[in-house]
């Protein structure tokens, strides 16, 4: 069964851009082996991840995240069947980090073509939904687009 996993989660205090690299790094080469897509938000020392894949692959990367010490507060919200993937592939968008090359990160995506990407997304399922609403709240500082 494909299913789709909405996820939430910060930052450990101290996290260095090193350690935030080698997530994104991690994140890509796994979810690449194990046929999970999706997307990977970073920002302002905030993750939400929508996952995309077989339920025990889902599962299972879910519970890595559970147990990184680089992430706190995991939180699962959303869990639903799903019929067909929304995603393609696996994207990760964050802020320019000014220690990380993005250029050299797999699936990397600008704020702003995270920007674009979100605003055609396909709306027809709660976990989208709350997604496109909690990406734009942890992008946006008092009304303003960062």
């Amino acid at each position: 069964m494909i299913i789709e996993l909405l996820v939430t989660s910060k930052a450990k205090k101290d996290i260095t851009p090193a350690e935030i690299s080698d997530i994104l790094e991690t994140s890509y080469k796994f979810n690449t082996e194990n046929d999970i897509t999706g997307c990977l938000l970073y920002h302002n020392g905030e993750f939400i991840h929508l996952l995309e894949g077989e339920q025990k692959k889902v599962q299972e990367l879910y519970s890595k995240v559970v147990f990184d010490n680089r992430h706190t507060d995991v939180s699962k919200l959303i869990q639903n069947p799903i019929e067909k993937r929304y995603f393609s592939s696996w994207t990760m968008a964050f802020n320019e980090i000014p220690a990380i090359n993005s250029a050299n990160i797999k699936g990397y995506i600008s704020i702003n073509d995270f920007n674009n990407l979100t605003c055609s997304m396909n709306r027809s399922s709660t976990a989208r939904n709350m997604f496109l609403y909690l990406t734009q709240t942890i992008i946006t500082v008092k009304g303003k687009e960062i």
